[in-house]
């Protein structure tokens, strides 16, 4: 193993993400950071309104003001814009699914999740740069050569996105910022490797 090599053991999930996330958050009371989906909002497809039908109480933080007002207008449930209102309430579940891809600094966003928040559980899932089926971000994204010598590149991705996680990546970022109090309980793959999970777990007996 050299310098650059990273082993991470898996565990590996093919089953749909929903059901997953479900399984995960039934009867608790759960926090779903990025509950509005933008741009892309759909009530027919909305996760925190799915996740609602199956949890004992459902919070919802989004920095979309108007999108958490499209939310409300389907789901009145207590939403945030900012972690920092949250005055260490305590959860069951900490759902961040599919954000922390589109966090300008993600450091400073664990911070302030691991300070701001009490939880037993942390969940966290990003699409997996090392997916390893064929997919449409693969078979999609293109180089093509130009007259003037330059390559236009077409990428096949969330135009809000600012990176792309590992499952070393993303297990490193949480493992640096997840503190005394909380450790890593498994890192993993969802959808046929396209998504990257890592779950954190209270370290602490105390709640």
């Amino acid at each position: 193993m050299g310098f650059y090599d990273q082993t991470v053991e898996l565990k590996q999930f093919n089953t749909d993400r929903v059901e997953w996330f479900i399984s995960l958050c039934k009867d608790k009371k759960v926090l779903h950071i990025g509950c509005v989906d933008w741009p892309v909002f759909d009530p027919k497809s909305n996760l925190h309104m799915t996740l609602s039908k199956h949890t004992k109480e459902l919070v919802g933080v989004d920095t979309n003001i108007q999108g958490l007002q499209d939310l409300r207008d389907f789901y009145e449930g207590r939403y945030y814009t900012e972690l920092t209102t949250l005055g260490q309430e305590q959860f069951d579940v900490v759902l961040v699914p599919e954000t922390i891809e589109h966090v300008l600094n993600a450091g400073d966003f664990m911070e302030k999740l691991m300070l701001f928040c009490k939880f037993k559980t942390l969940v966290i899932t990003a699409p997996n740069a090392m997916m390893t089926e064929p997919s449409k971000v693969w078979n999609d994204s293109k180089y093509e050569k130009l007259a003037s010598g330059k390559c236009l590149f077409t990428e096949v991705v969330h135009p809000d996105h600012k990176c792309w996680y590992s499952p070393y990546t993303l297990m490193n970022l949480v493992k640096t910022c997840c503190g005394e109090h909380w450790e890593i309980e498994e890192v993993g793959t969802l959808c046929n490797t396209s998504m990257v999970y890592v779950k954190v777990k209270q370290r602490d007996e105390e709640w």
